[in-house]
């Protein structure tokens, strides 16, 4: 048949919110009354004080009170309902940053091997500089910075990676760009910070070597 116009009063007009999980992006909607367009269900959204989780028997019971007839088929708190939204995605980024953990330590491991190798052919070196009276603090200092500039390369690298590889994790994120510049200055400063400790104990170590038993060595 012909359309029928149906003319309205608008009352109000309201922001703009995400209507299934909080990547989805805002679309045109109307919000009608309820006698003007019953659907056979309702929603009722209520604030509380405290504990929400706690009012539900009470809510339930003046529910009840109203029409004893009625059933309830759905009813949560809005923290239910965010991380009901959210699970499938804390899955994937709990595997992610599982695997994250899992390269992180073996990324130490490796780094705390380079740097030790790298120390024990700097023995002699180390020696001689101990033996024309270089502080063991000053040797410990160089074998520290020796080490943070290894790192550095493979920060480099590994941010420039990261950034090509971002794209992917986009819908994963919320409320955080995938190229978040903060984001990446830390994990650089942490990757470094796990250098210089990785490199500590050869350090230390280097700056314990007897100047004649260093010299002796090949």
């Amino acid at each position: 048949g012909d359309p029928v116009t149906i003319t309205v009063e608008v009352a109000g007009v309201v922001g703009d919110v995400r209507p299934t999980t909080f990547a989805s992006e805002p679309e045109p909607e109307l919000y009608l009354p309820y006698d003007r367009s019953p659907t056979g269900s309702i929603t009722f959204v209520v604030r509380t004080r405290g504990d929400a989780a706690a009012m539900m028997p009470a809510l339930r019971r003046q529910l009840w009170r109203i029409d004893p007839g009625q059933s309830i088929y759905h009813e949560a708190t809005v923290e239910q309902l965010v991380a009901g939204t959210l699970v499938e995605r804390r899955f994937y980024l709990v595997l992610i940053g599982t695997f994250s953990a899992i390269a992180l330590v073996l990324a130490t491991i490796g780094v705390f091997g380079v740097i030790s190798f790298a120390t024990s052919r700097r023995v002699n070196e180390i020696g001689v500089r101990i033996a024309l009276g270089a502080r063991p603090r000053d040797v410990a200092l160089s074998v520290v910075g020796h080490g943070v500039r290894l790192g550095v390369p493979g920060v480099l690298l590994g941010a420039a990676a990261a950034f090509g590889l971002t794209r992917f994790l986009t819908g994963m994120l919320y409320g955080v760009r995938p190229t978040d510049p903060l984001t990446f200055v830390q994990t650089g400063a942490l990757l470094l910070l796990i250098a210089a400790l990785a490199a500590y104990l050869p350090a230390r170590g280097a700056a314990r070597v007897e100047p004649a038993r260093a010299l002796r060595q090949e």
